[in-house]
């Protein structure tokens, strides 16, 4: 019964990301979670990963590092921060794998593996953009990242696209909705996640304006969103 009741959720949040991601601009997102090892600051890590000559044939179209300030659940107190991969579709992605994965092998000089430890598992994500924003690191590579979890209950994908245009509008954010096609834990029911990035300098004067406009009406949507986190989201390569 678990086996249908986890197909059933997958083949759900498929289907409806298909039907609501048309209007969108969309994305492929593999994350996985690493640890910055013994020795190793955060900060060694992304100027290390900054200066590698990335290539077009295998490096995603963006790659960022998400560092956690304030991450909810127990990801803290076993990783560091979740490396993002962004691709332009699924064919995209596994072309530039399939390149990775048939590159000779051996290494010279240092690499990132010296300086962190990546966990086995990483989640696949199909990404629609909802909010744009003006260049989101005009001022500096490295800018502010919320994050949250819904679980849609009796609403869709297209209800929390809603919800994310309001809040990127409230915020003056750029806002996504992830919505996990592969790995990670099975959900119970169907969920995605809403990310909100703020362009550079910008998350304290936001979030304080949001907070003097008093409490937002909660949308009568359906959606249980819980577990706000935050992170440092730094840029470390951009094809675009």
């Amino acid at each position: 019964m678990k086996i249908n009741l986890s197909a059933s959720v997958f083949v759900i949040l498929m289907f409806a990301a298909f039907n609501t991601s048309a209007q969108n601009v969309t994305r492929i997102s593999r994350d996985v979670a690493c640890t910055v090892n013994d020795g190793y600051a955060m900060s060694d890590v992304v100027e290390f990963a900054r200066n590698i000559d990335w290539s077009d044939d295998m490096a995603p179209n963006g790659l960022f590092f998400r560092e956690a300030f304030a991450a909810s659940g127990d990801f803290q107190y076993n990783w560091d921060f979740v490396i993002s991969g962004l691709y332009e579709s699924f064919q995209n992605m596994a072309s530039k794998v399939t390149a990775q994965r048939s590159r000779a092998g051996g290494r010279e000089g240092a690499s990132l593996s010296d300086m962190m430890t990546c966990g086995p598992r990483a989640r696949v994500s199909l990404i629609i953009r909802v909010n744009s924003a003006e260049d989101l690191f005009e001022d500096s590579e490295t800018v502010a990242m919320a994050t949250t979890s819904c679980s849609l209950n009796d609403g869709t994908v297209a209800d929390a696209i809603a919800r994310a245009s309001q809040i990127g509008q409230n915020l003056n954010a750029y806002t996504s909705v992830s919505n996990r096609f592969f790995g990670g834990p099975v959900p119970e029911s169907p969920e995605v996640g809403i990310r909100i990035i703020f362009p550079s300098g910008e998350f304290g004067s936001s979030m304080d304006s949001a907070i003097a406009g008093g409490p937002p009406n909660q949308p009568d949507d359906g959606l249980e969103c819980r577990g706000g986190s935050l992170w440092f989201l730094h840029r470390i390569h951009s094809a675009d």
